[in-house]
Parts: C-alpha cells; structure tokens; sequence
C-alpha cells in the first residue's frame, strides 16, 4: 500500500483553507463584540454625565449661596 503524495498534498491544504475559513469567522465575530462594546461604553458614559449634569443643577438649586 502506498500513499499518494498529491492525495496528502489536498488533504493539507483543506485543512489549511478551512481553519482559514475558521479564524475568519472568529475574526469577524471580535470585530461586532468590539463594536457593541465600545458602542455599550459610550452609552454608559452619557449616562454618566446626564447623571453628573442633572445633579449639579440640583446641587446648585439647594445651594444656600445662590
């Protein structure tokens, strides 16, 4: 029995060609978790200085020395 180089030689390159396949989609999908990440962050960070900005005009308005 003897083996084929050409039949290895296609082996390797489909596994080659689909953990490719593979890495690509994992790439894609770090992208989009990236996005939305980043994308949550900024939401919290105008949360946060909607906070911050409501609750001085209420510091303000109680202040005894306006």
């Amino acid at each position: 029995m003897s083996i084929d180089p050409a039949a290895v030689l296609q082996i390797a390159i489909t596994a080659v060609v689909t953990a490719s396949a593979a890495w690509g989609a994992v790439r894609a999908e770090l992208r989009l978790l990236r996005h939305t990440l980043e994308h949550l962050e900024r939401r919290v960070m105008d949360q946060r200085s909607e906070e911050r900005r409501v609750g001085e005009e209420c510091r303000s308005r109680w202040s005894p020395y306006h």
